[in-house]
């Protein structure tokens, strides 16, 4: 059997980068990596389309932002600071180091394909795109295949959710909420500044340079690298609640319940303190940094955590879509 050069190519840098398991649009399981991040791609371009561009009317079309309340203009403030990440990145670095991230958690754990859930998730992080303090940068959600409950915003505007995450919500107040925080780790480039640092201690080289810019290999060994670790370990609870704060302003502009988020992460926390039997949780610190800093952040926005829940809508749209658990 013979290879032609550019076909030989392709296979050796999927081989490589190690993301082509699974391809975002049913792409076979030894597709190569070149053509699981270009599936990426498309898929952020399809689901940016099917929300309409990055604007306001994302937001009307979901019938909020109907009334601005006074306390509305507090949340338009100065809002958290993106981390400094040296070097820096420019918006196409971010793209693509969210775009490989993304395909790298695709190839683990295996996309959840159904389009109505999809163009849904899509839709609100558009909304919450748009009025966030990054208006430019798109919004692309991904949902994968994992029980655990959890949510990672990638470079870029990239997030991926699991199931679990999604079933944890019971309106859409609540996946609101959990979507702007996970736009906001994207926004505030915290993890871009995990990516910087994983490549640095993978990659020696990868320290004077945006990590785009290194050869295939090293590019995928970062990649890898702070995969590992976002799998492995719960971000830093500082980054978090940073994110949360950033989280409830948009909340707020947008018109959802700002204590969706909250309630959201109540529910992972007593979910997880059944599961463990009672017994204490060595996360229980990390919990309690971030219901501190929303809390903080609702009295400074003089706001109740109260508010418009459209439970309806979410239970149609999404949680009644999604499949049952497996045992």
């Amino acid at each position: 059997m013979t290879f032609s050069p550019r076909g030989h190519g392709l296979w050796v840098l999927g081989a490589l980068l190690g993301v082509g398991a699974l391809a975002l649009t049913g792409c076979k399981p030894k597709e190569s990596a070149y053509k699981a991040t270009e599936n990426v791609s498309a898929y952020a371009r399809e689901m940016g389309d099917a929300a309409g561009r990055v604007t306001n009317k994302a937001a009307t079309r979901l019938g909020l932002v109907e009334k601005k309340y006074d306390y509305v203009r507090f949340a338009w403030g100065p809002g958290e600071k993106p981390l400094a990440v040296a070097p820096a990145y420019s918006f196409e670095d971010e793209r693509e180091a969210g775009r490989a991230l993304a395909a790298e958690f695709i190839a683990r754990l295996g996309r959840f394909e159904h389009e109505r859930v999809e163009r849904y998730l899509n839709q609100l992080a558009a909304a919450i795109a748009a009025y966030s303090d990054r208006p430019d940068l798109p919004a692309t959600v991904v949902v994968v295949h994992s029980e655990e409950r959890k949510a990672w915003g990638l470079p870029g505007g990239y997030g991926v959710v699991t199931l679990g995450a999604l079933r944890c919500c019971e309106s859409e107040s609540e996946a609101a909420g959990l979507l702007a925080t996970m736009f906001a780790q994207s926004s505030l480039k915290q993890t871009l500044h995990l990516l910087a640092e994983q490549a640095a201690a993978a990659v020696p080289e990868a320290k004077d340079k945006p990590v785009t810019a290194l050869p295939p290999e090293d590019f995928a060994r970062a990649i890898q690298a702070t995969a590992n670790a976002l799998l492995k370990e719960a971000p830093d609870a500082a980054f978090m609640a940073a994110a949360d704060r950033s989280a409830v302003d948009v909340l707020v502009r947008l018109g959802y319940e700002p204590g969706g988020l909250r309630a959201h992460l109540a529910r992972v926390q007593a979910k997880m303190q059944e599961e463990s039997g009672g017994k204490p949780m060595k996360e229980y610190a990390w919990f309690k940094a971030r219901e501190t800093a929303m809390d903080e952040r609702f009295s400074e926005l003089h706001v109740l955590p109260t508010g418009r829940t459209v439970s309806a809508r979410w239970r149609r749209e999404c949680s009644v879509q999604l499949p049952a658990p497996k045992l």
